[in-house]
Order: structure tokens, then C-alpha cells, then sequence
């Protein structure tokens, strides 16, 4: 790969921004005027603060209250402390027009998040790159523009943290650990994956307690974003997706992925960052109709259970299309690492880490960005030229022949990361060379493999199939469980037919599925489903799925009874 071109680089201006031409009300507002922010799924709105307010407590009066049938809400919009008193006997009128006027002549963009963003300036479209308070300009800058960062991401440029200190520091953690460059590597794709139109993976750090997958979380998060960003997996599905969109383009740490609780927010958070998702069409008093911005994050997670058993012990099934969207990463020789770099345990080498983690904050992002925006073209240019050096540099690392199924569909993916990998060892952010990148993804994609061969043993598809076989060839034998005390119920009823999570389950009999499954596969049947993620189990239930079932006379009792719960999900499997 070429060397860096050393592009002028274009650092964010101070908080005080750019004259600008304004009216005489505009001007003589009590207010710092500061830009105009513009976001995807948004109306315009003008940032601005009190005159000697910090930089990060900046206020958005989107335009759309700027209109004479609006004047009430943006009366109300201005009830927050210190703001009433200074607009006091300023007419909502006149706050109004000097606004707009604001806005149609300012030639400052204020941006208030991090990562790359894209806006128009008279009429040319513009790309920059907004980290750690540094704005770095993508496309040539237009004359007469200026951007501003604001709110939260205009806090002071971190001081610089020497690189060779990090690559001293590093070198040999990362060259022989490649879990640890992993996670590192996911972190830096994050900030690209939608840039070039790469589909999210989730990955998912799996292993006891104590292994060393928080700590790994935390590092990556302080290297990277100079902060620890890691929180914990706890909320409703909704909520879970609208932290990940407000997250934008970067990665999000979650731990203690698990419980009752989790299964649906899981599912819906690894579709929703795999999909890109754009969000529901919402209005209200300061915005018009407009659909949220769509999710462009990374999940990290890190969970004691694998995600298929995290899901079924919340009751759910883990389908192809969400294992597609995830991939696993288990436990090394020392937990998350694979070797003990002259330490005397993994205690010792996890504290080393966590100490230096701290002491590089921010280094690994910083110069990540800097070095890809100052040589944001070529970059462009050797993704297209090497991806097929880099995808058979990790295909020949994992030697697992050409993927297949689900690992086939995270190979562009996976392919991208290691792109990133290699461009970062070649511009000098990371301490390792790109064979190191190549065995560290070549471990991921051979490990994954292993694990689903494992699932996919001889006697496992058999019997999967045989299960498969026996319902496309009698669905008569399944009533639908609505009408179990139907007097007219055909003869040789296998079970029942029910709706659990949304997808149709067939509720075999436990002595219909002995008979015509155990009988010949042994008690290790309703695992081979299992392992499968074709099965439906409820917590302490084993391999069981008890259902209520009002049986012929009974109209006002139901009677727990014990099924082989099969999720549809097994029709539509590959063999």
C-alpha cells in the first residue's frame, strides 16, 4: 500500500464563530449566533447560546418554529433558565425573522456529534470528518465556509498523547493478542462501515465471568474515544435502538447481555445496526414529519452465554438472518488474550492493560482519523484496488476453504475490517504489520466455523431433517391450539399449532416426539433442535415448552401441559 499523502488538514475553529452578514435585529439580539446545523431526518435549526455560555451548552431553535402560525412554541421553546430573562421584551415576532435571516446568510455549519457528515454550501456538497473536537475537511474546502462544533463535541482538544509511546506500549499486546486487535479493529470500522456502504456486525464477546471481556470493552473504548463508553445492556427494545442512533457512526459497548429480559431487545438491536435501520416517522411542536436518522453503530457486547442461548433463555429463537448479522468471539488460552507478553498471570497483563489503556486515551481514534482524512482519495482507491489481496490474505489465515451459509454473508463484512486493520498498520496507527491482521481475522471467521460445524454434526442434520420431513408431510396433525377441545379432532394428533414470539411453533406430544424421533436419534434429539436454534425452551425447562391447554370439558380450567416446542424457523432451514 502507497504511503500517507500529507494533505492540509483543516482543524475546527474556536468556539467564537465567523462574522457573518445579519440585520440590525439579528445583530442586536442578546445571543451567540453561532451556525446553522442541519441532521438527516431534521429540519435546519440555528445553534446557538447565552453570550458567555460554554461552548458545549449551545441550544438548536429549529427553523421550523420560525414561522409567523408558530410563534407560541417558539415563545414556549425559549422558557429554559437564563434565556427568558435575556429575550425579555423581545417579541417572538422579531426573534423570529432575525432567525431565518441568520440562517439564509450564515456561511458557518455548526455541528454538534462526531464522525462524517455531509452538508451543502451555496449550492456544493461538503464532507468533513468532525473527532475530539477537530473538524477535518473530506472534500476541498469552499470558500468563504466555516464549521463550528457544538454541544457535547466541542469539548477542549484533548492533549496529544504520544504515538510511540502507544506503540511501545502496545506493540507486542496487540501482535499477540489477537482477540484484544479484534475488538480494537471492529472499534475503527465503526467509523466507516456506512461510509462505504458496508453492512454492521455485531460482535459478541462470550465467556465466564472474570475472563477479561469488560476489561477489554473498557480499553478498546478509551483507546479509541478516549472514554469509557461501556453501559450496560439494560432497557426496552425501543430504548435500545434509540441509543444506538443517537450514537451515529461509532461503536456502542454494552456488557451483561443476558437475562429474561434481554432476548427482545437483542434481537431488535443486532437487526437494527446489521439492517441500517432508519426509524418510525415522528412530528411534534418543533419538527415536521420526518423520519429518524437511520442507525449507522457497531454493537460490542459482551455476555457470559452465547447469543442463541442468551435468546433462548428468554424464550426466543435465534433465526439465520440475526445469526448472520452477529459473530462470536469466545475465550483464548488467558481469557481474552492469547498470551501473557512477559507478564507474570493475565491478572497482571489485564491491569497493564487497563493502566495503559488510560494513559493512551484517545491516541488510537485520533490519529486513526487524522491519517484515513489526509488521505481520504487514496483510501477510496485501495479499497477498490486490494480488497481481494485483503480477503485472501484472511481466508488463507482462517484456512476454512470458501465460507459457506452464514459466514458466507459476513465474509464483505468481515473483509472491510481487515481492510481497516491494514491501512491503519500502514499508516502507522497501529503497532502490528498486516499479517497480524490477517491471523487475528483468519481466528475469528476459523473459530465461528468450528462452532457451527460442531452444530451441524452428521446425526444432528439427520435428525433435524427427520423432524422437518415429519411436518411438510403431516401438518393435519396439528391442530391449532385454539381448538384443542374441538370434538371433531383428527385421529394421530401430533400436537398442536401456536403463536409464540410472533412465528407459528409446533407443540409436539413429549411421547409423540419419544416415538417417532428419540426412538431412533436417543434422548440427545431435542438438543441436535436445539443447537440448531429450531427449538423453543422457557428457562428451567430444559428442552420443554409447558403450555395451558383447555382441554374437552374443561370450559373454564386450563391444564399445564409439556410439549417439544419447533419453531418454524426449522421449514425454512438449510440442510
Amino acid at each position: 500500500m502507497p504511503k500517507p499523502q500529507h494533505r492540509k488538514v483543516h482543524a475546527a475553529q474556536t468556539f467564537t464563530p465567523q462574522p457573518v452578514v445579519a440585520t440590525e435585529a439579528a445583530s442586536s439580539l442578546p445571543l451567540k449566533l453561532i451556525g446553522l446545523l442541519e441532521k438527516p431526518g431534521q429540519p435546519s435549526a440555528v445553534a446557538l447560546a447565552l453570550p458567555n455560555a460554554d461552548p458545549c451548552n449551545t441550544i438548536s431553535v429549529p427553523l421550523s418554529l420560525c414561522v409567523s402560525s408558530r410563534h407560541a412554541a417558539l415563545d414556549e421553546f425559549f422558557m429554559r433558565p437564563g434565556f427568558m430573562s435575556a429575550l425579555k421584551g423581545i417579541s417572538a415576532k422579531t426573534l423570529a425573522a432575525a432567525l431565518r435571516t441568520f440562517a439564509e446568510n450564515t456561511p458557518v455549519h455548526a455541528l454538534d456529534t462526531e464522525g462524517i457528515q455531509s452538508f451543502d454550501h451555496n449550492g456544493l456538497s461538503c464532507k468533513v470528518w468532525v473527532k475530539a473536537g477537530n473538524v477535518f475537511w473530506l472534500t476541498k474546502k469552499p470558500d468563504g465556509a466555516e464549521v463550528v462544533v457544538v454541544g457535547k463535541v466541542a469539548r477542549s482538544v484533548r492533549k496529544a498523547v504520544s504515538a510511540k509511546k502507544f506503540r511501545k506500549t502496545f506493540g507486542e499486546v496487540l501482535k499477540q493478542c489477537p482477540r484484544l486487535l479484534i475488538v480494537l479493529l471492529f472499534a475503527l470500522a465503526a467509523m466507516l462501515l456506512d461510509e462505504f456502504g458496508i453492512a454492521s456486525v455485531a460482535l459478541a464477546l462470550v465467556g465466564m465471568s472474570t475472563s477479561g471481556k469488560t476489561l477489554t470493552q473498557r480499553a478498546t473504548s478509551m483507546l479509541v474515544y478516549g472514554e469509557d463508553r461501556l453501559e450496560h445492556f439494560d432497557g426496552t427494545p425501543q430504548g435500545i435502538i434509540e441509543a444506538i442512533r443517537a450514537a451515529g457512526a461509532n461503536a456502542l459497548f454494552f456488557e451483561d447481555v443476558h437475562g429474561a429480559n434481554a432476548g427482545e431487545a437483542l434481537v431488535a438491536a443486532v437487526m437494527a445496526t446489521g439492517n441500517g435501520a432508519g426509524g418510525r416517522k415522528r412530528s411534534g411542536y418543533s419538527r415536521h414529519v420526518a423520519a429518524d436518522a437511520p442507525i449507522r453503530g457497531t454493537l460490542i457486547l459482551s455476555a457470559e452465554a452465547g447469543l442463541a442461548d442468551t435468546m433462548r433463555a428468554a424464550s426466543q429463537v435465534m433465526l439465520t438472518g440475526q445469526f448472520a448479522r452477529a459473530i462470536e468471539l469466545h475465550l483464548g488460552k488467558y481469557g481474552m488474550f492469547d498470551a501473557l507478553c512477559g507478564h507474570s498471570s493475565s491478572a497482571d497483563l489485564a491491569e497493564y492493560v487497563k493502566v495503559q489503556s488510560k494513559e493512551c486515551a484517545g491516541v488510537v481514534g485520533d490519529t486513526f482519523v487524522e491519517a484515513i482524512a489526509t488521505n481520504w482519495e487514496s483510501v477510496n482507491k485501495m479499497w477498490l484496488s486490494r480488497r481481494d489481496e485483503v480477503r485472501d490474505g484472511i481466508l488463507h489465515a482462517a484456512d476454512i476453504g470458501a465460507p459457506t451459509g452464514v459466514t458466507n454473508r459476513q465474509v464483505e463484512t468481515l473483509i472491510f475490517i481487515g481492510f481497516v486493520g491494514a491501512i491503519a498498520a500502514q499508516y502507522d496507527v497501529l503497532p502490528v504489520k498486516r499479517s497480524h491482521v490477517y491471523e487475528a481475522m483468519g481466528l475469528l471467521l476459523r473459530e465461528q466455523e468450528r462452532r457451527l460445524q460442531g452444530s451441524r454434526t452428521p446425526v444432528g442434520q439427520k435428525a433435524v431433517e427427520a423432524v422437518r420431513r415429519f411436518i411438510l408431510t403431516h401438518p393435519a396433525r396439528f391442530l391449532p391450539i385454539e381448538r384443542v377441545s374441538d370434538p371433531t379432532q383428527v385421529n394421530g394428533l401430533a400436537g398442536y399449532l401456536k403463536i409464540i414470539n410472533g412465528r407459528p411453533t409446533y407443540l409436539f406430544f413429549a411421547e409423540t416426539f419419544d416415538a417417532e424421533f428419540v426412538s431412533k436419534f436417543g434422548r440427545e434429539a431435542a438438543t441436535h433442535l436445539r443447537d440448531a436454534g429450531h427449538l423453543v425452551c422457557q428457562g428451567k425447562r430444559g428442552n420443554r415448552y409447558q403450555a395451558q391447554v383447555r382441554l374437552s370439558g374443561q370450559e373454564n380450567h386450563r391444564t399445564p401441559m409439556n410439549f417439544v416446542a419447533v419453531s418454524q424457523s426449522i421449514l425454512a432451514a438449510e440442510d
